[in-house]
């Protein structure tokens, strides 16, 4: 799961149903439901790794466990057309794998971080076969040996620049699954916790280490106690609300692994939030700054057990664990988001869920997805100059009256530049386009007016980031249905003619025809 920051919602993809079958569907969360979005022919993966990177603004996936074996394709989210592959990919991608770490690095000019995950040699259906292992002794949680289980877990680090993948030296952390990984703000680098050196969860093979990849090298970082037990498969997520990066469940020796955990300057803290949900392993969780929530979903608990929950960690002081959490009731017939942990490498995936909230009827039923719009645009279009002095509205439209099928200018400003700007007609809503702000933080385009909007009042609206907050502005628009078709001042002179020509006529020739009659009466 990652959250999408230029549309504001969370983005989940794949995993397994609960009857174990692969799952390729993808879901948006936008605070209190989740809505089912067109995929554009992604295959079912589970295992897939998932960031966001703002400065690039592209949600990145690649990898994961399909049907056929381990995978290596990558992935970008496009809002009109669901999953795409990158067009301008020409670099050999890494070796097919799963449950890897991937975080977006904020380095000025964007990027991702892959490392690890669990190998699966030649990749079925993919076109990339880079990347090694080599045969070592099984390190302890602290060893800085780079070294990898072969035909296991995978130790390189891989970087991703928007178009291409690039494999960086191989130094650091040893070879390992289900690491968990964030780009932390306050260090300006991406952390990566713990794992699995050959994938599952025995005691002897769990870590607990933490590194920082400062773009170029990874350097263990050495934290006093406290610190989390070993564990793979936690969510770690950067929560400015809390100062720093927390660390939500994860799998131990002994099942679903407890503790929620403040990675902050340096230092461990333990939490003890409120009303904490039962321990999952092999949830996901994302960051929402439109909400200022840490969003947490699904897993799988010790006994077994799947959840379809969808929880909420907010208000979290700086100076005091103490949390309150919020959560919807979960759905009677759980499934998770958990792909599972045996040996590797696996072959039965256990059981994820179509997400829920307490939206979702008992028996689910799909909520239907966005409309798609009809073109995303470029900043700039007619009519608009970045010039402009004056400061501009959020959102303003040429024309205060219109009817449907016609076009309006909607122009703007004051966004977050490179914020994909989703442009709305209501009151029925309908999404008309994506417009992305220029460098100032400007956009203009021209909409079409639904065909079928009913006159009246309605209101156009532009939902993006705004001095760095989710924000939607409205701008009013009035429908009127069009005039009746006219003619020309020429049209009506020659029809008003016709008109007093065609009985003038008539009554001519009736009288000629009258005349001639009463002359032949005469004559006989």
């Amino acid at each position: 799961m990652a959250y999408d920051a230029a549309s504001g919602d969370l983005l989940l993809f794949g995993g397994t149903g609960a009857d174990g079958q692969l799952l390729g569907d993808t879901w948006e969360f936008n605070g209190s439901a989740w809505t089912q979005m067109n995929q554009g022919g992604m295959p079912a993966l589970t295992g897939a790794s998932m960031a966001y990177d703002a400065e690039l603004g592209q949600v990145l996936l690649f990898g994961g466990l399909g049907s056929s074996g381990p995978q290596n394709e990558t992935w970008i989210w496009n809002p009109l057309t669901g999953w795409t592959v990158p067009p301008n990919m020409t670099n050999t991608p890494p070796l097919a794998r799963y449950d890897a770490a991937l975080s977006d690095v904020e380095s000025g000019s964007g990027s991702f971080v892959l490392f690890g995950g669990i190998e699966g040699g030649a990749s079925p259906e993919g076109t990339g076969n880079s990347g090694s292992t080599t045969t070592a002794t099984p390190p302890t949680s602290t060893a800085t040996q780079s070294a990898a289980i072969p035909g296991v877990t995978l130790n390189d680090t891989w970087t991703w620049d928007g178009d291409n993948w690039t494999e960086q030296p191989a130094n650091g952390p040893v070879g390992r699954a289900g690491a968990s990984a964030t780009w932390d703000p306050n260090l300006g680098e991406a952390l990566l916790f713990g794992g699995s050196i050959d994938g599952t969860d025995n005691s002897g093979s769990l870590l607990n280490d933490l590194w920082a990849w400062d773009g170029s090298t990874w350097i263990q970082q050495t934290p006093a106690a406290p610190q989390p037990p070993s564990r793979t498969g936690a969510t770690f997520t950067a929560d400015p609300a809390a100062g720093g990066d927390v660390l939500l469940g994860g799998l131990d020796a002994s099942g679903a692994a407890g503790g929620s955990w403040l990675f902050v300057n340096g230092t461990w803290k333990a939490l003890s939030p409120a009303n904490a949900p039962a321990p999952t392993g092999e949830a996901t969780a994302a960051w929402v700054s439109g909400t200022s929530q840490l969003v947490y979903f699904g897993g799988t608990a010790t006994n077994g057990a799947t959840s379809a929950a969808t929880w909420a960690l907010v208000e979290v002081p700086k100076t005091n664990p103490t949390t309150t959490v919020t959560t919807p009731t979960t759905h009677p017939s759980p499934p998770t988001t958990t792909k599972g942990r045996s040996t590797a490498p696996r072959t039965t995936p256990t059981t994820r869920p179509h997400p829920v909230t307490t939206t979702v009827p008992t028996t689910p039923t799909l909520t239907t997805p966005r409309p798609t719009p009809p073109s995303i645009v470029s900043v700039g279009g007619s009519g608009f100059s970045p010039t402009t002095a004056a400061p501009l509205a959020p959102i303003t439209a040429s024309k205060a009256s219109s009817h449907p099928g016609q076009q309006v200018l909607l122009s703007g400003g004051g966004y977050t530049p490179g914020a994909r700007i989703a442009i709305w007609f209501h009151s029925n809503p309908v999404l008309l386009a994506y417009v992305i702000a220029n460098s100032a933080g400007h956009f203009s385009l021209d909409v079409t007016i639904p065909a079928n909007a009913a006159p009246g009042d309605h209101h156009f609206e532009a939902e993006g980031l705004y001095a760095g907050k989710l924000e939607s502005f409205s701008t009013p628009v009035q429908i009127t249905m069009p005039p009746p078709p006219g003619h020309s001042p020429t049209e009506t002179l020659v029809l008003i003619l016709v008109a007093l020509l065609v009985p003038a006529t008539t009554w001519v020739t009736m009288a000629l025809y009258a005349r001639r009659q009463q002359r032949m009466s005469a004559g006989a």
